[in-house]
């Protein structure tokens, strides 16, 4: 039986994370490890709002957004891929995506996460 999702990489897999669109903000959910044993998963969130568009190109629109939960003043840039890129044809998204993480440094641009809405 053949799936419509492409199958991803274990790149792209590992760097999604659990993201909710909300009216007002996309909030992240985030269970990371604690510190000491006794601290099993700590739940971690981080709320951002659209500011303005930055460009745009083939495979998707890429807009700045401004972390709104008291995390400090960041900023990042979001690239929202197309599901097609022209009538009758499907963009192979998880190809891009794979691109994106492998090309992306944390020291010039933060590690890349991946999320995604149900449209």
């Amino acid at each position: 039986m053949s799936s419509k999702r492409p199958l991803v990489s274990d790149l792209v897999r590992d760097s999604k994370i659990n993201t909710e669109f909300l009216e007002s903000c996309i909030r992240h959910v985030f269970h990371e490890a604690g510190q000491s044993l006794k601290e099993r998963l700590i739940r971690r969130e981080e709320r951002w709002v659209r500011q303005r568009y930055l460009g745009q190109g083939a495979y998707g629109t890429v807009y700045l957004e401004k972390r709104q939960d008291g995390g400090g003043e960041e900023l990042r840039a979001v690239k929202e891929l197309k599901k097609s890129v022209g009538t009758g044809q499907e963009l192979d998204y998880a190809r891009e995506l794979e691109a994106i993480m492998k090309f992306s440094h944390p020291r010039v641009c933060g590690l890349p996460r991946i999320f995604e809405s149900g449209y």
